[in-house]
Order: C-alpha cells, then structure tokens, then sequence
C-alpha cells in the first residue's frame, strides 16, 4: 500500500467506474496470482497492488484482467502523480471527505 501511496490504482484508471464511493482507508492488496495458484509469488511486490474493495472483487472474479493489474502494479509512484496531475481526483475517491490523494505525496517525490 505504501508503493501504491495508499491508493486504488485501478481507480486512477478511471476506467473501471466504481458503483459507490471507496476511500483510502478500505484499501485491500490483492494477489494477482492468487496464493492458491504459486505460493512462491505471494509476497512479490510485482504480484500485489492496492485496490479498492470495488475494484478487488472485479479483480477476483476475472473482470479486470491480469495483464492489466500487473501493468498497473509495475507504475512507479512518480507515474502515478504525473497522471492525477493529468487527470485529476481518482474516480472512487469519496466526494464528502477531506481525503484528498495530492496529500499523501509531495512534487519532490519523484522515485
């Protein structure tokens, strides 16, 4: 969660439209590969990413495909600033909160 900077990485897409609000703090880490599948992978940075329990299930149940998650899970932190600066506030990012995602980041994080 921490490499994903505490957000959904599908909802920054804005590809997948979440049918009601999630916030950073029901994220969940999903397995690609599932453990059942390759235990070994289980704790491979490039086998995890940070979703939104929306968006985790749609992984789960096949609906987001895996090539997909792990080119979203491959983004480094600095690409992921570029495209909300791009495109704005994540999709499922909750409207009434004071969740705002530019604050879990400054410009001079670059990595």
């Amino acid at each position: 969660m921490e490499r994903d900077r505490y957000l959904c990485k599908v909802c920054l897409t804005k590809k997948y439209l979440c049918s009601s609000p999630a916030d950073n703090r029901h994220l969940q880490v999903h397995h690609i590969v599932p453990i059942e599948e390759d235990a070994a992978r289980k704790l491979d940075e490039d086998n995890l990413i940070s979703l939104c329990p929306f968006h985790h299930r749609m992984a789960e149940e096949g609906e987001i495909p895996r090539a997909e998650l792990f080119a979203l899970a491959n983004i480094p932190p600095g690409k992921i600033l570029n495209f909300i600066a791009k495109c704005g506030r994540p999709t499922c990012s909750p409207q009434k909160t004071n969740f705002s995602p530019m604050g879990f980041w400054s410009e001079k994080d670059g990595k």
